[in-house]
């Protein structure tokens, strides 16, 4: 059921900025796009983890099905991050059933390091981040591959003291790193 409000919220949210828009061939650019991004998205994984023997499709899900949705009706991009494991299931344990369709789609549909845990940290060490950040982006590389990581690095609470910014610089974690 909280999936479900979820999916709907997000949904109204991209009806909401996208639905008054009139796109006719004379405002199209090529050059504009609209992205959004989500964090906190491990329902949307742990649902493909437990119905991988039930679904064909990372559309299935019915969070995704909606993303997939707006990306052919608007050309809208999505980020969704995640963390390197929750209470119910670790970012290794994505099947990789779906391999070929995340990396098909991944012109649209990126997916980015969030944070080690949903639980928040602000001493946490570099070197578990630096694991954790690993971790995630080889998770990410079998259940579909690199062009599925995105580029820009949206962090837990926008948290990024010097020690973590310089692990990733040297990681060549991101092109871009969004925090306030």
């Amino acid at each position: 059921m909280v999936k479900r409000i979820f999916v709907i919220i997000s949904a109204l949210l991209v009806v909401l900025l996208l639905g008054s828009c009139t796109f006719s061939e004379r405002y199209v650019s090529k050059s504009k796009i609209v992205h959004f991004s989500f964090d906190d998205v491990e329902s949307v994984f742990y649902d493909l983890i437990v119905n991988k023997d039930d679904y064909t499709s990372i559309f299935d899900n019915d969070y995704l099905a909606e993303l997939r949705h707006y990306h052919n009706m608007y050309g809208a991009k999505f980020t969704l991050y995640m963390y390197e494991e929750s209470s119910r299931f670790r970012a290794a344990d994505i099947p990789k059933k779906y391999k070929k369709e995340f990396s098909c789609n991944s012109d649209w549909l990126k997916i980015g390091y969030h944070w080690e845990k949903p639980e928040f940290r602000s001493d946490i060490p570099v070197r578990r981040f630096k694991d954790s950040f690993i971790a995630v982006n080889n998770s990410i590389k079998e259940f579909g591959d690199t062009s599925c990581i995105s580029s820009t690095l949206r962090l837990h609470y926008y948290f990024c003291p010097d020690s973590l910014l310089s692990c990733i610089t040297n990681l060549g974690g991101g092109k871009s790193i969004i925090m306030c």
